[in-house]
């Protein structure tokens, strides 16, 4: 999964447009934020020489990356914190003292469940559901070092279901 696509899964349009201070009515409507503009136009004309070349610089770079759209450093970094702050899981797994990532380690979706829960109460954050977290976790696995199990040894002999490569560590009972 591209970084697009992680997006795209993550954050809604309007999420996107509040983030970047753009108001949305409750129809889901935003007004331009050049609207109160009135000579726009005439400033655009000025700039038109500008504006083709920067077009045409664009397009012989999108030709030479095999027409793939890069993305700079700078632009990658907001994305990821666009994420973060929109998606309280990834804070979750990326805070201290509730999980560790680790080789060798697993933890069941239940528990995974609970600490993130708990470091929800402890952050003031609204947890997602239930379905959601797990969702995330499975499709965003392997760019986090997990590898979901079916068969992961639970209390009393039984299996469970959960992930390899992390494990739980604040107390969730």
């Amino acid at each position: 999964m591209n970084v697009y696509e992680a997006v795209k899964n993550t954050v809604t349009t309007r999420q996107a447009a509040e983030y970047y201070g753009i108001k949305v009515t409750g129809r889901g409507m935003a007004r331009c934020p050049f609207h109160h503009d009135r000579y726009l136009g005439d400033k655009l004309i000025r700039e038109t020489e500008g504006i083709v070349l920067w077009c045409l610089e664009g397009l012989h770079r999108l030709v030479r990356n095999g027409f793939e759209f890069s993305i700079s450093d700078r632009a990658r970094k907001n994305l990821e914190d666009l994420m973060e702050n929109e998606n309280n899981i990834i804070s979750f797994l990326n805070s201290a003292g509730y999980v560790r990532r680790e080789e060798g380690t697993y933890a069941s979706s239940r528990r995974l469940y609970a600490a993130y829960r708990k470091w929800c109460e402890d952050n003031l954050e609204r947890p997602r559901a239930e379905n959601t977290f797990k969702k995330y976790l499975n499709e965003n696995a392997e760019t986090l070092g997990l590898t979901y199990d079916k068969n992961l040894p639970g209390r009393n002999g039984k299996t469970v279901r959960g992930f390899r490569g992390i494990h739980v560590e604040v107390r969730t009972e």
